[in-house]
């Protein structure tokens, strides 16, 4: 099942991006396009985040705004030109380690390539990064964002040069 949060980004991916995905939903990957990588508030409104901040309750707000923090920032610094930002990518738990993450992200990697642009993304998921490693990903910041109520969240930001 999708999260409120997720179901955002697909939302913003499919008007103001490009979503990838199987015949079955079993994943989908979700791309922002050079030179529109940054979403707007104009535009998450327009795509329904007016009641997500109630849904995370007060605390679980505060914490996804201390992260928007950190990957706002870490974007910006690297990856400050044009780029392709894989904002999004889900595989089902019972369908991950069967090469579908790897199809869904194929496409927009080959075009970055033949285009000369660099690939970012964010990860809070320590598992996820030798699988975008193995796509030609480097680290190049991580850190831990702390939260109000203590709660601590891993975060690596990671940029794939065209030709990996």
């Amino acid at each position: 099942m999708m999260s409120s949060a997720f179901r955002i980004l697909v939302r913003y991916s499919l008007l103001y991006g490009e979503v990838y995905t199987t015949m079955g939903l079993d994943g989908l990957a979700c791309w922002l396009p050079p030179g529109n990588t940054t979403p707007t508030f104009s535009r998450l409104l327009r795509v329904g985040i007016r009641g997500v901040p109630f849904q995370f309750g007060w605390t679980g707000f505060r914490r996804y705004a201390a992260v928007e923090r950190f990957t706002a920032a870490a974007h910006k610094r690297i990856a400050p030109g044009h780029h392709w930002y894989l904002w999004g990518l889900g595989v089902e738990p019972v369908c991950q380690g069967q090469g579908i993450g790897s199809m869904l992200i194929q496409p927009v990697l080959e075009r970055a390539d033949a285009g000369g642009l660099p690939c970012y993304l964010e990860t809070m998921n320590e598992r996820n990064v030798p699988f975008y490693q193995k796509h030609g990903f480097n680290v190049m910041d991580e850190g831990e964002v702390s939260s109000s109520d203590g709660s601590r969240v891993h975060i690596w930001a990671m940029l794939r040069e065209p030709g990996r």
